[in-house]
């Protein structure tokens, strides 16, 4: 999923986000996020989490986003990935 977002930019993924209601900041890396229920959108990543943008709105996260631990498949988010194919 990481070269496909640094070759063609924000890719849809699909996760389980049944506790990411009371996130507000830092690294996200709990484990029991549920089955895949929300869809969402891959922006960037660093060494140790993935940028994802949710649809809560700029109040909810750190500015509407969320930052998954990186390694670990954290919530589902390298089950379901959509992008378009040009």
């Amino acid at each position: 999923m990481l070269f496909l977002l640094a070759k063609i930019g924000p890719i849809s993924v699909g996760v389980g986000a049944n506790h990411w209601r009371e996130y507000t900041d830092g690294i996200y890396n709990k484990t029991d996020c549920g089955p895949h229920s929300h869809a969402v959108l891959a922006v960037g990543y660093t060494d140790e989490y993935i940028l994802i943008k949710n649809s809560w709105g700029s109040s909810w996260g750190e500015d509407g986003y969320i930052k998954l631990a990186r390694g670990s498949n954290i919530c589902g988010i390298n089950d379901f990935t959509l992008y378009p194919i040009l």
